[in-house]
This record gives C-alpha cells, structure tokens and sequence, in this order.
C-alpha cells in the first residue's frame, strides 16, 4: 500500500482491515504525502516522499488528550530506536520524533489528535530511493532481512510498553 496520508484518520484501520480499538497497523509501501495531506505545517514547503518505506500507523481512541497523541508518537519513536539500535547494531540519535544516523533522517513521523482518539505514522526507510533530503535506510545500515519483521518488533515492543503503563495504573493507591 502506497502511503499518501489518508490512511492517518480515526478508524482506518477498522475499515479496512476489520481491528477494532486501539491497533498498529504495519506495513511496506512507498510514501508520497502531497501538501494538503500534509498534518506539520512545518512540512508544507518540503515533500514527504521515499520509494521504500516501512509504515507504522497508530490509532488509539482512548486517548482524548491532543498532548497524549505526541506522547505516545514519541513513545513508539523511542521504542523504534531501541528496537533498531539493538537489532542494526548501531547507535542512532534523536532529535524529537526522528531518527537519524550520520546526521541523515532515517524515520519521518508525525502525531495527529483525532476527535475522541490519537494517530500517529512513523516511517522508515527501507531505502533511500526517492527521499527528497540527506538521508540513510535501514539498507544502508546492513538490514537485508524482512523490513516488516523489524516493524513487528517496534508494535510489539511499543505495545507492550503502554500495556505496561496501564498495568502499573491498576497498582496505585489514590
């Protein structure tokens, strides 16, 4: 599936593939957002394109928060770091919601507050085929495994991360 952005909207996951609730959807595709789907409005005078990307969309109706909704995109950048680092062996840095190595954008993401809900996409290159600024990919960086199994550690990794929050919730005194 091409990413053009539209897939960033309360319940798209539901529609099309039948998950109901808080889901992370992953998965393989190019990525070309053109500017009036574009959610960072400091993105609008750049375009947000790669040939080969890996795809984490996140849709959590629980969350009503707007501020929630960049909480937890930064959580599932922080876990993709960790993930990556660990299974690349390679040290990346941080610069907000990026990824980069040598200075070069390895991810893009962006957080959406969604009506009653959170959304976020983070995307990696796979390569960097298309990708309009200084950048690396997951190829670059010696990954020549399935990129989708990286993906299904970050959701899992990120998942368990939150259920685990909630878990500790349930162990409070109020």
């Amino acid at each position: 599936m091409k990413y053009d952005g539209s897939q960033l909207r309360r319940a798209f996951i539901h529609e099309r593939y039948g998950v109901r609730g808080r889901a992370i959807l992953v998965f393989r595709g190019p990525m070309d957002v053109p500017r009036e789907r574009t959610v960072d409005t400091e993105d609008l005078d750049e375009p947000i394109r790669g040939g080969d990307v890996l795809h984490l969309i996140l849709d959590d109706p629980t969350r009503c928060e707007p501020a929630a909704a960049g909480l937890l995109q930064r959580l599932l950048v922080v876990r993709a770091r960790e993930v990556l680092e660990e299974r690349l062996s390679v040290r990346l840095d941080r610069d907000g919601d990026d990824l980069l190595h040598d200075d070069r954008k390895l991810t893009v993401s962006v957080f959406k507050p969604a009506g009653p809900g959170a959304l976020a996409h983070l995307g990696i290159n796979v390569s960097t085929e298309g990708v309009p600024v200084p950048a690396t990919s997951l190829r670059d960086l010696g990954w020549d495994g399935d990129p989708l199994e990286l993906g299904y550690d970050i959701a899992a990794s990120f998942a368990r991360e939150v259920d685990d929050v909630e878990l500790d919730l349930t162990k409070m005194r109020w």
